[in-house]
């Protein structure tokens, strides 16, 4: 555009209740009676009477323009309203939208007139029925009116039509453009220019614009940004870039800018990454609203809102459930959040999903949408259907062509769905991430943990997609308190339910991250959902004050208990993709806030070594250690047991007391059967016999069975003093001939037994045992390692500052090729990260 004539402020308005504004001749002369309404604004908050109007009203505003203020084409742009529009200026139809969130615009050029009084009418109708996108009754309020910006672009005959950035993480930033050159004479310039955030110019070209063949076209640029930098998240980079279109060198006939950053964004396995890095997406699921304006909104409470966002450690947003104002993408663009833009394709049911009208709908809000939200560096998904009946086979055609078309229209960014029936969906196979809607808590009463069954039967089924949970959540009312009993409606239960279905979420290695619903609570209109039956409870049980509480913040902004104890999660989420510490030859060190995060992690990176060793191997051979440190490693691996095929994998264990075998109830052998080897189908699990008549013969029979075989993978734990099996300070012996012995056990090492609990005193604890000893530790090839607990502070630090010693044998694993060490922060606080040094 050449010129932007604003359009904002007041208006007139007439409410239009019997809808008899078309027989009175209201498009060509504004009645009587009318009220003053500033635009944008939701004639909703505006007026009390018509708070609940969903009906008909019109707009009227007088225009002058200047004759120096027109050049050939102008365009009349609208941002946003709700739903539907009819456009007359000077008595005379321009067009007609249906749709409230999409940007759309008509040319203008021939009725627009200079040096006159102009009137332009807008005829506004709110109402929704099943045909409507989205269909009546949404769990939303209903806001209508002009509630976005609109104005006049003004340009040249010959105008950039649209224009498509990508980029790449190399620098190199590639713009497609469409021009319109309408018969007009002369030679034509495009010139481009790429701008870093100082305001320095990184890249320019320009190309002369042909003669076109058609009505429009096509032109290609490539820019190469020297030492690109890249947009991360909360960590925002953005390039300017600006086209102009000039006849010859001086005229300017048109002029478009777009601020961008350079991503790349792509699903490697389970895992999603953003330029190249994974990433865990947390945050929430947010409403276009606000209190006194409605839908209506300025860069200054967008920025307040997402300021919140981001101090609650969140890095990802789900704009529900419809396109969201374009500020609202500049903000996020600039604060480094990614985001999922939804089309309202939200609770549509068979009916409306074996319709081609309905079809042909969806793609024209689709086309509209991505149009004019493809530039925008933070969205990172396309989210499609919302709540659907997605598990009906006879809606599969509908979903198919949708995604299809979408792709077709942007492929480089993931698509996704949020569905409310994910075990019976028959549709996840065309998206990208498999997006899950999980509301078993609060509206079947069902308790956290049932989410585990749940995502097991997910992660069994799509075993090789990431999962995202798109929405989950829990009613809370701003400042209602039960700290004991933990009523429903409280913060107290809404926080204590969102953090133990935070942990079990965490725990899920295909899960990618989550999304609460809600940022805020929000508005509703009713609860008349169409696929539900009549409701008889009275309303203010289900949606007190007309008011969804599902919010962090409640409807003013105000912080709920819950939103800094979700802020701890989240950034618990970030300690997933945090980079380890270096020490040795290749000791990788993780610091964890707890044991559960230490342990979790250990079991992913087990399932990711273990799918890629099964790909050149038939069979693996992996130690397991038997203490209590491992006990959340164990977990974490039953939790993700779909993801490993156990049959072709060999069980060792690392060491036993004398007089133990996997019968005895006190027995390591026993204790890794009963928390591990039981429940996963091994191929074999190989353990000494403590009660063997000669000892040495079963050493070298267990010594015998190791050399035959490789050892592909060590899970290992760290004594209190150092060792590693149960080789104890005294006897560890970093060059023994053997690969197994008979130790006498250090009385650090008997005391450590008795406090994790295994015997009821310090008498019973054995002295002797059998063990795997440093060498035969040391030919596995690959070590994971989980450390907890204050008590092995000092031995941690040892392992890691310390000589390399059997004074600590653990010290040893400084020069093995390949140790991931799972500390958390109790085991860690004496290193010197943990200080701040």
């Amino acid at each position: 555009m050449l010129k932007r004539i604003d359009l904002n402020g007041w208006w007139k308005i007439k409410f239009d209740e019997e809808n008899q504004g078309m027989e009175l001749g209201w498009p060509e002369k504004q009645p009587e009676g009318c009220l003053d309404i500033h635009v944008p604004s939701c004639w909703n908050e505006v007026f009390p009477e018509y708070h609940s109007y969903d009906g008909t009203a019109w707009y009227y505003k007088e225009i002058y323009v200047a004759p120096q203020e027109l050049f050939e084409r102008v365009t009349l742009c609208f941002e946003g309203v709700n739903y539907c529009c009819d456009v007359f200026l000077n008595g005379k139809q321009v067009g007609v939208h249906e749709g409230g969130f999409t940007f759309f615009d008509f040319d203008v050029s021939q009725l627009l007139q200079s040096d006159v009084v102009n009137l332009l009418v807008i005829r506004v109708n709110g109402e929704h029925d099943q045909w409507t996108l989205p269909p009546r009754n949404p769990d939303w309020f209903n806001y209508n009116g002009i509630y976005r910006l609109l104005y006049f672009d003004v340009s040249r005959a010959i105008y950039i039509n649209d224009f498509r950035i990508n980029s790449g993480m190399d620098g190199l930033v590639t713009i497609q453009a469409n021009i319109i050159r309408n018969e007009v004479e002369g030679r034509f310039l495009l010139f481009a220019k790429i701008s870093d955030q100082l305001g320095i110019e990184v890249a320019h070209q320009q190309i002369e614009i042909g003669d076109c063949q058609g009505p429009e076209l096509p032109v290609r640029i490539e820019m190469q940004i020297p030492s690109p930098r890249l947009w991360r998240l909360r960590d925002s980079y953005l390039y300017s870039l600006i086209l102009e279109l000039r006849q010859g060198t001086d005229q300017l006939c048109d002029r478009v800018e777009k601020r961008f950053g350079l991503r790349e964004i792509r699903i490697d396995g389970q895992k999603v990454l953003i330029n190249g890095e994974e990433v865990k997406l947390v945050g929430c699921a947010k409403h276009d609203e606000y209190p006194l304006t409605g839908r209506t909104v300025s860069r200054l409470q967008l920025v307040r809102d997402y300021d919140l966002l981001r101090q609650m450690n969140a890095n990802f947003v789900r704009l529900a459930h419809y396109p969201h104002n374009r500020l609202e993408h500049e903000v996020l663009n600039e604060l480094g959040i990614a985001a999922i833009s939804e089309a309202p394709l939200v609770f549509l049911q068979e009916e409306q999903m074996t319709n081609e009208v309905m079809l042909e709908k969806a793609k024209r809000m689709l086309a509209e949408m991505i149009r004019t939200e493809k530039n925008e560096t933070c969205i990172i998904f396309w989210s499609l259907f919302i709540e659907c009946d997605t598990h009906l086979p006879s809606t599969k055609r509908f979903v198919k062509e949708i995604v299809e078309y979408v792709k077709s229209l942007d492929a480089t960014r993931l698509i996704i769905m949020a569905s409310i029936r994910p075990v019976e969906d028959v549709t996840y196979d065309y998206f990208d991430v498999i997006g899950v809607n999980y509301w078993e808590g609060w509206y079947q009463n069902a308790p956290a943990e049932q989410a585990v069954d749940w995502l097991t039967i997910m992660a069994r089924r799509f075993p090789n997609k990431p999962l995202l949970i798109t929405s989950h959540g829990w009613d809370g009312i701003y400042n209602e308190r039960s700290y004991v009993e933990k009523i429903h409606w409280s913060e107290d239960l809404q926080s204590d339910y969102l953090r133990r279905v935070a942990d079990i979420f965490q725990g899920f290695k295909n899960i990618v991250g989550e999304i609460i619903w809600n940022f805020a609570d929000f508005g509703v209109s009713s609860w008349d959902h169409p696929s539900q039956p009549p409701i008889k409870s009275p309303r203010y049980l289900l949606r007190p004050l007309e008011l969804n509480h599902k919010g962090m913040l409640d409807f003013y902004r105000r912080p709920k208990s819950t939103y800094y104890d979700m802020k701890e999660k989240f950034a618990e989420w970030q300690e997933y993709i945090a980079s380890p510490l270096y020490y040795g030859r290749g000791l990788r060190t993780r610091i964890f806030s707890n044991r559960r995060l230490a342990g979790n992690m250990a079991a992913f990176d087990f399932v990711d070594k273990v799918q890629k060793l099964l790909v050149q191997k038939d069979v693996l051979n992996v130690f397991f250690a038997s203490a209590s440190s491992q006990i959340e490693l164990i977990q974490g691996l039953l939790r993700n047991r779909m993801f490993v095929e156990w049959d072709r994998i060999n069980a060792f264990q690392l060491d036993e007391y004398i007089n133990a075998c996997p019968d005895t109830s006190y027995g390591l052998a026993h204790w890794i059967k009963t928390h591990l080897v039981d429940h996963l189908p091994f191929r074999s699990f190989e353990c000494f016999n403590g009660r063997a008549k000669n000892l040495t013969d079963e050493c070298k029979r267990y010594s015998s069975i190791m050399g035959e075989r490789e050892i592909d993978l060590a899970c290992l734990g760290i004594g209190e003093n150092g060792h590693m099996a149960f080789n104890d300070p005294p006897v560890a012996d970093f060059a023994d001939s053997t690969f197994v012995k008979v130790v006498e056990l250090e009385e650090t090492s008997r005391e450590q037994q008795f406090r994790d609990g295994a015997f009821k005193n310090i008498e019973e604890v054995p002295r002797q045992a059998l063990t795997v000893t440093i060498p035969g530790l040391l030919r596995a090839h690959s070590i994971l390692c989980v450390v907890t607990s204050s008590f092995k502070s000092i031995a941690v630090w040892k392992t890691l500052y310390g000589d390399i010693s059997t004074a600590c044998p653990a010290s040893i694993l400084r020069q093995h090729p390949d140790v991931a060490l799972y500390l958390d922060r109790d085991s860690a606080v004496l290193l010197p990260v943990m200080k701040g040094s």
